[in-house]
């Protein structure tokens, strides 16, 4: 990786100012110069004054320069170094910045584009955000999340054909089918039927209020998979339960250990924790994304995470949950693999690659399910409906299956024989 640092060259007459500041990036031996907005005008006894330093090329701005300065250096990295493949040579890194500065030039405002699909919708995510309830019934922040993310793909596909100003009524089935392949090149193909399946719903909502669209909607098809289903086994809970991690992962596993002896949402977790004490022998919460209330009953694991924690689980960001999730699975069973189907073919994937905090409520359901508990008695404990447990949650087993087979119909060959 190359150096970074600023520079002081002699500035322009007529600018009334003495010198210009320059990035200069390094990279074995070779050096390139990048002429930044921002100039300086210092005098003294060697023609500058100030504290030296070598990261400001020779003087000390005050505290505003020196924030615009170090906000320019990330976005060098970032836009500049970042977006070079291979080698980050100095001419290749400085060709990189400048295509990022025309990117940034082409940026219009999203003013300009009233009435443009964009914008059109824009309206919708401001509608879903007015319609959401504190139940969550009408829309959840979720959705508003997955729309706009959504919206963004169109808005690359658009900026990419410099189209963003498109109008809903000029965009036809050929523009439609256009980004139906930029979708497939970027997306695996559940994303891309989710990513679909929400674009129809926002022009369906745009035709209702009277927008007007270049072709029919009805031409938009989607087949939504279902994802990857993992399900941690008794077994390994116990292995990850008895082990002892370094740093945040033992926060991590306590976690993990918890919500998959409760099966409630990572959403749910900490306000779960916020709320339990000693004495309680169940949890009682309102999913913050059904507005159901929930009693689930308190597991012994589940005490024994509690108790180590004296009933007050230090708080932990979910990105840095999930993150830790898979270091975890990693580092007990790394080799471990999964065959995941993606159309008609099938790739070979780490467990802990493909792992997150949902598998966790899976983890509860087919557990307890196999104890026992009924299917309905699960979806009243999780909050969720008896057809999304039987469509997402509950995994088939063919062991299990077998095993099952053998204790409820006890098709021994030597009782068929009798």
């Amino acid at each position: 990786m190359g150096s970074i640092k600023f520079v002081l060259r002699p500035g322009k007459k007529e600018s009334g100012k003495d010198y210009t500041i320059y990035l200069m990036y390094s990279h074995k031996g070779e050096k390139t110069l990048i002429a930044t907005d921002y100039q300086a005008s210092f005098r003294g006894k060697n023609g500058m004054q100030g504290n030296r330093s070598q990261t400001y090329g020779g003087f000390k701005p005050g505290p505003n320069l020196e924030t615009k300065l170090a906000g320019l250096k990330s976005d060098f990295r970032e836009q500049a170094i970042a977006r070079v493949k291979g080698e980050p040579l100095a001419y290749k890194v400085k060709e990189a910045w400048q295509e990022f500065k025309e990117e940034q030039k082409s940026n219009v405002p999203e003013a300009v584009f009233k009435n443009s699909i964009l914008a059109r919708w824009e309206d919708y995510l401001t509608y879903m955000a007015e319609t959401l309830t504190p139940s969550g019934k009408e829309r959840t922040a979720g959705t508003i999340r997955n729309n706009r993310n959504t919206r963004g793909h169109l808005k690359n596909f658009l900026a990419a054909q410099k189209r963003e100003f498109l109008k809903p009524e000029k965009f036809t089935l050929t523009d439609f089918q256009k980004f139906d392949n930029y979708l497939t090149k970027n997306l695996s193909p559940n994303s891309v039927s989710k990513t679909k399946k929400q674009f129809k719903s926002f022009l369906k909502w745009h035709l209702k209020n009277g927008g007007l669209l270049g072709f029919n909607i009805e031409l938009i098809e989607y087949a939504e998979t279902a994802g990857v289903k993992i399900a941690l086994t008794e077994k390994e809970l116990a292995t990850i339960a008895q082990t002892e991690f370094s740093g945040r992962l033992n926060l991590v596993r306590d976690l993990l250990l918890l919500q998959a002896s409760t099966g409630v949402r990572v959403s749910d977790l900490q306000r779960l924790c916020d709320n339990v004490n000693e004495d309680k022998t169940a949890f009682k919460i309102r999913a913050k994304k059904t507005g159901k209330d929930m009693t689930i009953p308190v597991s012994q694991l589940a005490k024994q995470v509690l108790a180590r924690h004296g009933y007050r689980l230090p708080r932990l960001s979910e990105q840095k949950y999930r993150i830790g999730i898979k270091a975890i699975y990693q580092k007990l069973w790394p080799s471990k693999a999964i065959e995941i189907g993606e159309g008609d073919k099938m790739r070979r994937a780490y467990v802990w690659q493909e792992i997150s905090s949902h598998d966790l409520v899976r983890t509860f359901v087919n557990i307890a399910w196999k104890k026992g508990l009924s299917v309905p008695t699960i979806a009243t404990l999780t909050g969720k409906s008896i057809q999304v447990l039987l469509k997402n949650y509950l995994n088939e087993d063919k062991d299990y299956a077998a095993q099952e087979m053998r204790e409820k119909f006890d098709l021994s060959p030597l009782r068929i024989a009798k």
